[in-house]
C-alpha cells in the first residue's frame, strides 16, 4: 500500500517536472557577457514573449535572466504585476550599451520607465548589476546576433 501511494506520487511529481521542463524550453536561449560575467538568458522576441517574460518562474538563478529584443530604439516601460521576484532591469540601445539600470519590485503595478530610448532590457536578480559592479555605460555582448521575431 506504502509502495503504491509512493509510486503514484513519484510518477505525479515526474509528469509535473516534465511538463514544466517543456514550457521553459520552448523559450531560445543564449549567453549575454558583460564586463566578461556571463549570463544565461531566455530572449523574448515578440509580443507574446515580452507579455510573458518571467510571470512563470518563482526564481533564477544568480547568473540567469531575460533578455527581451525590440524592432527598434524607444522608451520603454516595464512593471511586474504578475512576477513573483523583485528583479533588476538594465535598458539597452541598439549600440549593446546599458543606458540605465532600475530596481522593479514583486507584484506590483509600478512603471518602471526608461528615460532614454531602448532595444533591449535585460531582467536579472535584484541587486545583480550592483553586486557584480555593473553600470551604466557598460557594453553587453551577445552569444551571437539576435533578432525580433514578430506574431
Amino acid at each position: 500500500m506504502k509502495f503504491t501511494r509512493f509510486f503514484k506520487t513519484l510518477t505525479c511529481v515526474v509528469i509535473f517536472i516534465s511538463c514544466a521542463s517543456v514550457a521553459y524550453s520552448k523559450w531560445s536561449r543564449s549567453v549575454v557577457t558583460i564586463n566578461e560575467i556571463s549570463i544565461v538568458v531566455n530572449l523574448a522576441k515578440n509580443k507574446i514573449e515580452w507579455q510573458k517574460g518571467l510571470t512563470i518562474h518563482d526564481s533564477i538563478g544568480e547568473y540567469e535572466g531575460m533578455l527581451f529584443i525590440f524592432p527598434r530604439e524607444k522608451r520603454r516601460f516595464f512593471w511586474a504585476s504578475s512576477i513573483k521576484m523583485d528583479l533588476s532591469i538594465a535598458y539597452i540601445n541598439s549600440e549593446l550599451e546599458i543606458l540605465e539600470i532600475h530596481d522593479i519590485i514583486a507584484d506590483t503595478t509600478t512603471t518602471v520607465a526608461s528615460k532614454g530610448k531602448a532595444m533591449y532590457a535585460l531582467e536579472v536578480n535584484k541587486g545583480f548589476f550592483d553586486r557584480h559592479n555593473i553600470r551604466a555605460g557598460d557594453k553587453i555582448q551577445l552569444k551571437h546576433e539576435l533578432t525580433f521575431q514578430s506574431k
